[in-house]
């Protein structure tokens, strides 16, 4: 699962699914599917990962979420579909830092 979502792989995360692979499974860093998906970017992967009822507010072992890291990776299409998704915009990493705050940063850096 976690080589699928951080290559993009849709078709090959299907398959897992449909044979029924831990959509949530975390590495020992914390890392879900959800998390590398949406901090990568790829958004069809992430919705399949969201229409199989993967958790959209999973954490990695900072406290970070989908939707943190895809607002620190600039990421506005998945940022949009966990926004639409339901995930917790107010979610923070265990520093204090939200969402909004890594998206603010970003900004001022463009």
């Amino acid at each position: 699962m976690h080589t699928a979502a951080l290559n993009g792989l849709a078709e090959a995360l299907k398959m897992l699914l449909a044979e029924g692979a831990n959509k949530d499974a975390a590495a020992n860093d914390g890392f879900t599917p959800m998390i590398i998906a949406a901090q990568k970017g790829h958004a069809e992967v992430l919705k399949m990962l969201l229409a199989a009822g993967a958790n959209k507010d999973a954490a990695y072992n900072d406290g970070a979420t989908p939707i943190l890291m895809a607002a620190a990776k600039g990421q506005a299409e998945v940022l949009k579909m966990l926004l639409a998704a339901g995930a917790n915009k107010d979610a923070a990493r265990n520093d204090g830092t939200t969402p909004m705050y890594v998206a603010a940063q970003n900004a001022q850096r463009s």
